[in-house]
């Protein structure tokens, strides 16, 4: 069982997935952005960034197998930072 689901939902949810390819620097999601989906990183690293004063400020860094954006999507809350790949 992940995140509470069992291994046919977690099946079924993956069915559902689609792939994306982001090259180094390119931004998945800016901070001011509507959530519309959750990603999950199949390889490499994305890192999570806030504008703090018109300079970026790097909060976090995922790698393979994290997920993210699924707080906003669930409408817990709002894009809080932008994403942006790091490496390719």
């Amino acid at each position: 069982m992940c995140a509470g689901l069992f291994d046919k939902q977690l099946y079924s949810l993956f069915r559902l997935l689609q792939k994306v390819r982001y090259r180094k620097g390119k931004s998945i999601f800016d901070q001011s952005h509507e959530p519309s989906h959750i990603y999950i990183i199949e390889s490499e690293q994305v890192k999570l960034v806030i504008d703090n004063k018109g300079t970026p400020l790097e909060l976090a860094a995922f790698d393979t197998g994290k997920c993210f954006g699924e707080a906003s999507v669930m409408g817990i809350q709002r894009q809080a930072a932008s994403v942006v790949a790091r490496k390719v």
